[in-house]
């Protein structure tokens, strides 16, 4: 039987009814027997007697619960004379937890009761059909790898990227780039006049040139643009990109970073770089996660503003 999308999203709480369940019965049978012990208590006592040099962080593990939770019930099964903490022989900074006598004579009475109570728990899950350790354990190593988390975030991300579209250079689109350039200057760093000869005169500077600027479009606006200058034969540069600030987060700058690496694929070239910084965090890794790699390189004085070089081997192997 397959899961509703309600049930899908709901399954956690059904898990934890399902331990609440099992919780409660074990602890009627235990109660039945007039033993004053929980479950997890039970597990803790047994886990102490059956196992060497138990401390705190051991009883987290096994009980799969918080080390804040463990200290409780610590506290609670030494407030009934269950339990007491040693310090170890050998190094005085670790304390391992031991079985009482009031704690070893209670393991002795209830063991017999709770092996029962085991079988028949055992015998509950068989009739299931389904090894549900099994399928525990996988769920388990799924969710701390978050797989769900993971998946999500790249349907979600690869349909944003379907939803962009991203059309090149037209003089209708002139102004917008001029004003998406100077919106991230002014918001980063400052305008300066290398800036502004390239943002003022496009077509001159970069369009006549080889290279190309592209514009990308969300629900018919422009919310994006960036630049590929021919810089020679075989290598070309990514520049003024330049994402609107209410589309960032959408896959925009995605979308123009890989349409400009097949611009210059498709001229042939054998690279392409960029001039970054380091406080631009979110574009750094984008460039990373592209291919693009930090390489030293000499600047000039075009700019004031601090530079990183970025390169992108093009060339097949």
């Amino acid at each position: 039987m397959k899961l509703n999308h309600n049930e899908k999203l709901t399954i956690g709480n059904r898990f934890k009814k399902v331990g609440e369940n099992i919780n409660t019965q074990i602890w009627e049978v235990i109660n039945w027997q007039k033993f004053d012990l929980d479950l997890k208590g039970w597990i803790a006592i047994k886990k102490i007697k059956t196992g060497r040099n138990i401390n705190i962080q051991n009883l987290a593990e096994t009980l799969h619960i918080s080390h804040p939770a463990v200290v409780q019930l610590f506290n609670q099964l030494s407030k009934s004379g269950y339990v007491r903490s040693n310090k170890s022989v050998n190094d005085k900074r670790n304390t391992f937890i031991r079985l009482t006598e009031v704690g070893e004579k209670i393991y002795t009475e209830i063991e017999p009761l709770m092996a029962e109570a085991e079988n028949s728990l055992e015998h509950l899950l068989s009739e299931t059909g389904y090894d549900i350790a099994d399928v525990i354990t996988k769920l388990e190593n799924a969710l701390s790898q978050k797989k769900c988390f993971n998946r999500v975030v790249s349907s979600v991300k690869s349909k944003q990227l379907n939803e962009v579209k991203i059309v090149p250079y037209n003089k209708k689109y002139k102004e917008d780039f001029k004003r998406l350039n100077i919106a991230w200057l002014q918001k980063y760093f400052s305008v300066e006049p290398a800036d502004e000869k390239m943002l003022l005169s496009p077509e001159k500077e970069i369009i006549k040139n080889g290279g190309e600027i592209f514009f990308a479009l969300l629900e018919n606006k422009i919310v994006g643009t960036c630049a590929v200058l021919k810089v020679d034969e075989i290598t070309f540069e990514l520049a003024k990109m330049a994402v609107d600030e209410k589309a960032q987060g959408k896959q925009i700058g995605k979308k123009l970073c890989l349409t400009s690496i097949g611009f210059a694929i498709s001229n042939n070239a054998e690279k392409i770089v960029l001039d970054t910084n380091n406080k631009l965090e979110a574009a750094v890794n984008l460039y990373r996660s592209l291919g693009f790699l930090l390489v030293p390189h000499q600047y000039d004085n075009k700019y004031k503003r601090e530079l990183l070089r970025m390169e992108l081997n093009l060339k097949s192997d």
